[in-house]
């Protein structure tokens, strides 16, 4: 599995994270969260959002 070793957050809950084999793809977190989720609800608060960060192991958190 590959890691993310850089990431930049963009408009509209969307990341661009490059990967150790240099790869760059755009996440949008859209597709992937439900908006009424316990945890996804912080998560849609941009202030928060643009909180991200990269984890130990290559995650995002």
């Amino acid at each position: 599995m590959r890691k993310i070793r850089k990431i930049q957050v963009l408009e509209n809950f969307i990341i661009r994270c490059e990967f150790d084999n240099g790869e760059v793809r755009d996440l949008d977190i859209t597709s992937i969260m439900d908006k009424n989720g316990k945890y996804s609800k912080k998560v849609y608060d941009k202030s928060v959002f643009k909180t991200v960060k990269i984890g130990e192991f290559g995650q995002l958190y």
